[in-house]
């Protein structure tokens, strides 16, 4: 903590005495002895700093400090932590950047023992089985030549951990708080008080006083309503003095929890007491601790004839909410299997927990027998029941998983009572097919017991290869050497300076933006008479306030008409963060809603609301239609995706005395745009901007027009106050406000011989724009110009609309069109593969380009020998065909857990159509330099959307990857077993930022394919606006192996040192995850005779997974009536 932080504490408090005065002077004295004396650092934080920066574990840097800091306080109370304690560590972080590995890396070095040998040489011990390892070491063999090298940092560069050199805790702290009086604490803001009682008396004569003040303890519930539903508590109490609610207890009965014990005191509570005492006395503490890993899992614990039951389902494994949960008890009558008592509690399907009162009542004195089964599932989907419009949506999947919870409670039970009973039978259940149970309690079969067992998760680890440099490359050059890159020491150490670091200015001002609360309406109204009385208020920017030109001034900000919810309106002033935002939220706005609402692109298509479309048509379509075996028609959706860089929109404005000069700090990808924005608003020359970009912590395509917009808006503020304006978007109004990835909606028609041969595709795509077109013709051109996907289709018609509709405008995102091209095409090569009876495989492999100058549909001719290269190798690296006979070995032995597997080529196009985007302004767009030192000229690349013909990229990078999943039939989760991805990087420059790029573009592809959902409400707003509702990968979502090569001896001649830009391709590669999901589902779905096609839309969450393994249970549950208004969108 900073000096300048804890002032502000002071500040902000009202009165801080004693001890916390004491132990703030200690702070600050430490600090600034620290200041005077560099060698007085901690040794241990030096260490993880060296080991996480040379390991490559920073990319953007923002959340590097964080994952240190995780580190550092595991290892500060477990010196030897072991791998489950590190996963633990850093099941909490987010990165959006590297994928994870590498950090894991950096911190696997401090564990008591690794299940991983890493970055040894493929002929050693190796993690990976033989199976695996035959693909690796044939290929490692046939690469003497050209020597391919693992090993992307040196240990022995590395400081040696010496734990004589770290700093004790401060003595004087710990007696200081051993001694400290116990006291209360009042803290008065402005608007509301913070009470810390001094003992339990207090504590009941507040609540008695205040009834509604809330308790806050951990903060998980109370300050996220409070920053994004509104909620508002003039008083909050926090209990930390009282000693009863933080005591843990064991007495003859168990164990007694205060209600404020930490969750992580109580499981380091509960882990000590199950190593201690005998396993009888402490199963219900194992499962708790099981629980507490993940806020959930599955556990039994039993005490005679009681058994006692926990499931959950998240949209993520680790750090979400549950989605549904349950709590299930039975008792039997002694020595038989009657029940005694039953009770089951279900979260997450109504406002409060609900107890399935009736079922529970029904079936006691029965038997736990087949009967139970079928009549349970049917009371229980009466005694919870949920409107179609159910806040949280997916209502069929929530009912669903009710029974589907019930049925693996009664496997579960039916075990143990098995155990109990001691009886061995043969299994002769007339339902054996479907339920797996027997009237006459002899044993489940095996292919059923896998519903009883939970996922197992463990850190991801695996091999990175790239080609190794010259034997006579002098040493200090560093070409296609693994190099740290300049940064990283300061981002591992939190020096790096990011906008919101930079000091304040004098007299500086906070600006905080009103937007739209309608989706499409004419603004009657805008009162800001009490937000201009609020204290701290300085003014309010409308668009009266914008000097500059008055055409395009609704890009910036709207004053009559509003076209999406998040549309910016106006900003207030004021000299605090916290008055601007409380000002912000106190403007009225009078609206008046207009018609039609477009929302979704079925809306769009049904209005015809288009910005503009594009055509390709190559060969006779008709013609092909005619000649072909057979054809097929499907379509497929696929989900938009936030950014969700780790720093927000910021921007700082800094007028200057001199001509109207004016500096601008901006987190932005295109300073220039951004310069000429902020120029034409205040009406100046752009000489007269400066604008400066130190570093971003991420954008992937995010930071270009609307951090431009946010710039000119802070701008317009610091031109009419005078003064530096900050501005500094909190992370839901940037989820609001930004826009992202474009939705999209691809039908499609092909044609096709009975030896999966694909020749005729007539394929339409629809892009959600949003209310602006933004960058959207350029995407669905890239869509359009990559649906060919590395496929030789010879006669084509491939057509794209940019839809105009009601939502924030979508942008520029990393991948730029083509994830949802390749998608769109993967969805109906697996449909001919189905139709034809042949593997997916096998068809991809049939129709790939071939050749030294293979044509795509817009005449582009390109040598694609390196496609089909990457694609054996990456056959062979993963040793796929070996993997495919162990999936469908284990399929054939499981009926509620599957596994699927899938591979897919990968082509990724280099630059843009549109040559000026390779540049900047008109000169750059004739190739005539303004500049004495010059520039990169770049290829030409011209495409002309008339005639269908031209180039859209000047090279392709092109790759494969093979991805293994599980899923849990009976819930819909999945486990990420492990990925291989070969890229075509050319020479590699530098290959841990390459290899680091493809991890990090991988696992954002892996988000936007199987996580990452967007939901609006039927009015057009955005419900996820935060990471608590809008899930990105964490570690736990990781393949447990992913492995990276990069194909050698590959040159790239249009590029510096003959490299390739490869940091977008891998978004590719999350497909292969998608489609090994569709391949488990086909397998649970054969297992009721379904073995047709079917659709699976974009992002493959649990409810899109449970939903699509159809079996007894989901044909229980009544679909959602079609005229009901539900409570979320698909846009």
């Amino acid at each position: 903590m900073g000096r300048s932080q804890l002032l502000q504490v002071e500040e902000a408090g009202g009165h801080i005495g004693g001890a916390q005065n004491q132990q703030i002077d200690y702070l600050l004295r430490e600090q600034e002895e620290e200041a005077k004396n560099p060698v007085y650092k901690v040794w241990l934080e030096v260490v993880e700093v060296e080991y996480i920066a040379k390991t490559h574990g920073s990319q953007c840097g923002f959340c590097t400090p964080g994952m240190v800091m995780s580190m550092y306080t595991l290892l500060r109370n477990n010196p030897t932590p072991s791998m489950a304690q590190l996963q633990q560590c850093l099941a909490g972080n987010l990165c959006r950047c590297t994928g994870y590995r590498p950090i894991v890396d950096a911190f696997r070095t401090f564990c008591t023992a690794s299940n991983c040998c890493q970055r040894r040489d493929p002929e050693e011990s190796c993690h990976l089985g033989k199976a695996e390892q035959d693909g690796i070491l044939a290929e490692s063999k046939d690469s003497d030549q050209f020597q391919v090298c693992s090993q992307l940092f040196k240990t022995d560069d590395l400081l040696p951990l010496d734990e004589t050199q770290e700093l004790i805790f401060p003595p004087e702290l710990m007696l200081m708080e051993e001694r400290r009086e116990k006291r209360t604490f009042v803290f008065r803001g402005e608007r509301m008080m913070w009470i810390v009682p001094a003992n339990l008396e207090e504590l009941l004569e507040l609540k008695s006083q205040y009834p509604k003040a809330p308790l806050l303890v951990g903060n998980t519930n109370i300050g996220p309503n409070m920053k994004f539903k509104g909620a508002f508590h003039p008083m909050i109490i926090h209990p930390a003095n009282v000693s009863e609610l933080h005591s843990i207890q064991f007495t003859e009965e168990g164990l007694r929890l205060g209600a404020a014990c930490s969750l992580g005191h109580v499981k380091d509570v509960l882990e000590k007491a199950t190593a201690e005492f005998a396993t009888e006395k402490t199963e219900i503490f194992q499962a708790l601790v099981e629980q507490l890993h993940v806020l959930g899992g599955e556990q039994i614990r039993n005490l005679a004839w009681q058994f006692v039951l926990a499931f959950r389902q998240a949209s993520r494994r680790e750090n979400a909410f549950s989605i549904v949960n349950a709590g299930m008890q039975v008792v039997f009558k002694d020595e038989t299997n009657v029940v005694a008592d039953l009770r089951m509690f279900f979260g997450g399907v109504g406002p409060t927990t609900v107890y399935a009162k009736r079922c529970s009542k029904e079936l006691t004195n029965r038997s736990w027998d087949e009967n139970l089964l079928s009549q349970a599932c049917e009371l229980l989907l009466d005694d919870i029941s949920l409107p179609d419009s159910a806040p949280g949506g997916c209502v069929k999947f929530r009912r669903t998983l009710t029974i589907s919870f019930f049925y693996k409670f009664y496997l579960q039970v039916w075990q143990r009572l098995q155990q109990l009973l001691g009886k061995e039978a043969s299994y002769t259940c007339s339902m054996a097919g479907d339920m797996g149970v027997d009237p006459f309690g002899v044993n489940i079969p095996e292919r059923f017991r896998s519903a009883t067992i939970p996922f197992s998760i463990k850190l991801p680890q695996g091999f990175q290869r790239f080609q190794k440099v010259v034997l006579d490359q002098f040493s200090w050059d560093a070409l296609g050497q693994p190099v740290m890159h300049l940064s990283a020491i300061k981002h591992a150490t939190g020096e790096a300076v990011y906008c919101d670091d930079i000091p304040s200015q004098e007299g500086e001002l906070f600006l905080a933006l009103v937007t739209s609360t309608r989706a499409h309406a004419k603004i009657v109204s805008i009162d800001a008479s009490e937000a201009l009385h609020l204290p701290g208020v300085f003014d309010i920017i409308t668009t009266q306030d914008i000097p500059g030109k008055k055409i395009g001034m609704e890009e910036i900000l709207c004053g009559s008409e509003v076209t999406c919810v998040g549309h910016m309106i106006c900003g207030i002033v004021a000299d605090s963060q916290l008055h601007a935002k409380m000002a912000a939220a106190a403007v009225k706005i009078t609206y008046e809603d207009l018609e039609p609402l477009v929302l979704t692109l079925e809306d769009a298509i049904q209005h015809k609301s288009f910005y503009d479309h594009f055509k390709l048509e190559n060969g006779d379509v008709d013609a092909a239609f005619e000649k072909a075996d057979q054809q097929l028609e499907g379509e497929i959706h696929i989900g938009g995706q936030e950014h969700f860089y780790m720093e927000t929109h910021s921007v700082l404005v800094i007028p200057k005395s001199e001509d109207g000069e004016i500096e601008i700090v901006c987190s932005t990808q295109y300073p220039t745009f951004a310069q000429t924005v902020v120029a034409d608003t205040l009406g100046i020359p752009s000489n007269r901007v400066t604008v400066r970009v130190k570093r971003i912590g991420g954008a992937f395509g995010g930071k270009i027009v609307k951090a431009s917009r946010i710039a000119a808006i802070a701008a317009v503020a610091a031109h009419k106050t005078g003064r530096s304006v900050r501005c500094i978007l909190e992370r839901g109004e940037d989820m609001l406000i930004s826009g992202g990835r474009h939705p999209v909606l691809g039908r499609y028609k092909i044609g096709y011989m009975t030896d999966g041969r694909i020749i005729a595709a007539e394929v339409t795509c629809y892009a959600n724009g949003g209310n602006k077109v933004d960058f959207s013709l350029m995407v669905i051109q890239e869509i359009v110009s990559n649906l060919d996907s590395g496929y030789y289709i010879p006669h084509v018609c491939l057509t794209g609309f940019v839809c105009k509709t009601n939502l924030p405008s979508n942008t520029a995102f990393r991948g730029f069109g083509q994830p949802q091209a390749i998608a769109i095409t993967e969805s109906w090569i697996t449909d001919v593969a189905t139709k034809c009876g042949l593997s997916a495989e096998k068809v991809r492999e049939i129709n790939l380009y071939r050749g030294q100058e293979a044509c795509t549909p817009y005449k582009h001719i390109f040598d694609s020998r390196n496609q089909l290269t990457c694609w054996n190798e990456c056959l062979q690296m993963a040793s796929y065909h070996n993997r495919k006979i162990s999936v469908e070995e284990f399929n054939n032995l499981n009926r509620w857990k599957k596994r699927g597997i899938s591979i897919v080529p990968l082509r990724k196009g280099v630059g843009f159509s549109e040559s000026a985007l390779n540049q900047v302004e008109e000169a750059f767009k004739n190739k005539v330099s303004l500049s004495t030192t010059g520039f990169f000229k770049g290829e030409d690349i011209v495409m002309d959307w008339e005639k269908g013909e031209g180039t859209t990229a000047s090279y392709f990078v092109f790759g494969a990857a093979c991805s293994e999943v599980e899923i849990d039939c009976l819930t819909g989760d999945h486990k990420n077993i492990r990925t291989d991805i070969v890229i075509d990087a050319g020479c590699s420059i530098n290959p841990a930022v390459d290899i680091g790029q493809i991890e990090g573009a991988f696992t954002q592809g892996l988000g936007l394919f199987t996580m990452e959902e967007l939901k609006y409400s039927p009015k057009g707003v955005l419900y996820t606006r935060g990471p608590t509702q809008y899930k990105i990968p964490a570690v736990c979502d990781i393949p447990e192996q992913l492995n990276v090569s990069l194909l050698p001896r590959s040159q790239n001649p249009k590029a510096i040192y003959s490299s390739k830009g490869i940091s977008e391709a891998a978004v590719l590669a999350g497909c292969s995850v998608f489609y090994a999901i569709k391949d488990a589902i086909a397998a649970a779905r054969r297992e009721i005779g379904l073995t047709g096609s079917f659709t699976l839309n974009s992002p493959s969450t649990p409810a899109q997974i449970r939903m699509a393994c159809i079996d007894q249970f989901t044909e229980m549950v009544p679909d959602c009536v079609p005229e009901s208004t539900p409570w979320a969108i698909v846009v």
